[in-house]
């Protein structure tokens, strides 16, 4: 007993909360972000019927980083489809806050870790307003490549950054020739999460059983532990599961229809603020929980999801308005998503990241004399050709 309270004694406590009131700022950020959520929810459901996993905090945080650089319509835009209320400088400094708060291993049962870079254009004027609020309030490092001329070379640094940041679980979020000699700046954010259940499931007790899916019966993986504490309660058509993981301060809340096939009823009614308020007057109970064991890896359409959702003037070359970056000819090219998750007896580790991609509007062609070639100095007035030759070698003299 001696032992276990020295144990206690050295152990490092938990980091208190930076956020540890909800402020109406604070409030209108989450309520923002939680309505994108479930926007991004409806609209990947209406289009896929497979699984489906993302992260709107990653998703918010790498649009939010790209509204400090929107102005006009385009930044009315984006704050319609992202949900802000706020003055955009009290969205920034309350998203950073809010990821300060979260980001990295605080001893508090989870491990969250949060990161957000920007990788511009070598020799382009971004401007410093766009850069202090992308490095002060989101964290973001600033790094030039040549996209121009090894657009290649830059997508492998970005999903390299990735990668790295993910615990190499999302090696290619940026798929091939999604990066072109026209992209300026990319905005890049990646999130890693890993928790232990309050109440593991003993690997003893898992077995293959069935699960129902719309397409007939399969047998999974099904893990079953007793008495584990939980929030329960439920709804008109459907039960709520809050399972908190070790530290009581992140839940894997499970919304399962009371019929088989009652999914999407529930997904078309479902309102996020009405699923928190129930889980926090749930009593916490214990119970027998039986949940299957599950990897999943999704990719949204998110450029798509974006423009369907009201946010096509960004992606238009014509309209798009992003100055306050610097260059006065940006629009967004491509934003990326891809989303990895695994819940298995011990807990749970997911990761996410999310990229937008820049382009520059009507960018010159890009000329790039790598290899042998021929030339010829040339009176343009009367076409008369002055010289001619062709180089091999330009490293040899003769």
């Amino acid at each position: 007993m001696l032992l276990l309270t020295l144990l206690a004694c050295l152990s490092p406590a938990p980091t208190p909360r930076a956020v540890a009131e909800r402020t109406v700022e604070v409030v209108d950020l989450v309520e923002g972000n939680n309505a994108f959520a479930m926007d991004l929810y409806q609209w990947s459901a209406a289009h896929d019927d497979g699984n489906l996993f993302f992260s709107p905090f990653s998703i918010t945080s790498a649009l939010g980083m790209t509204r400090a650089g929107a102005s006009g319509e385009t930044a009315a835009a984006m704050d319609e489809v992202l949900h802000i209320g706020l003055p955009a400088d009290v969205f920034h400094q309350n998203l950073g806050a809010l990821t300060t708060d979260l980001n990295g291993d605080l001893n508090r049962g989870y491990t969250l870790r949060i990161a957000n870079a920007l990788f511009g254009q070598r020799g382009l004027p971004f401007a410093e307003d766009f850069l202090a609020i992308t490095a002060d309030d989101y964290g973001a490092p600033f790094e030039t490549l040549d996209f121009a001329g090894d657009p290649a070379g830059a997508r492998s640094h970005i999903n390299g950054w990735v990668e790295e940041q993910t615990d190499g679980v999302l090696p290619a979020v940026i798929p091939e020739g999604a990066v072109t000699d026209e992209t300026r700046l990319a905005l890049a954010n990646a999130i890693t999460f890993e928790a232990s259940w309050r109440t593991k499931f003993r690997r003893s007790a898992t077995d293959d059983q069935p699960f129902y899916t719309p397409d007939g019966a399969v047998t999974v993986p099904m893990m079953t532990e007793d008495e584990v504490p939980v929030r329960h309660t439920g709804g008109v058509t459907y039960d709520v599961l809050a399972m908190p993981y070790e530290g009581d301060e992140v839940s894997l809340v499970v919304v399962l229809p009371y019929e088989t096939d009652g999914l999407a009823a529930v997904e078309a009614s479902l309102d996020l603020a009405a699923l928190g308020e129930m889980i926090d007057g749930a009593t916490e109970t214990e119970e027998t929980v039986t949940l299957p064991r599950f990897t999943l890896r999704h990719t949204l359409r998110l450029t798509q999801a974006l423009t369907d959702l009201g946010m096509g003037i960004a992606f238009d070359e014509a309209r798009a308005d992003f100055t306050a970056m610097g260059p006065d000819d940006l629009y967004m090219q491509e934003a990326l998503h891809q989303a990895w998750v695994q819940v298995d007896e011990e807990g749970t580790k997911a990761a996410a990241s999310t990229i937008v991609l820049m382009a520059g509007k009507g960018a010159e062609p890009y000329f790039r004399a790598d290899h042998p070639f021929l030339f010829l100095i040339r009176d343009d007035l009367t076409g008369s050709v002055l010289f001619m030759g062709r180089v091999v070698d330009p490293s040899v003299e003769g």
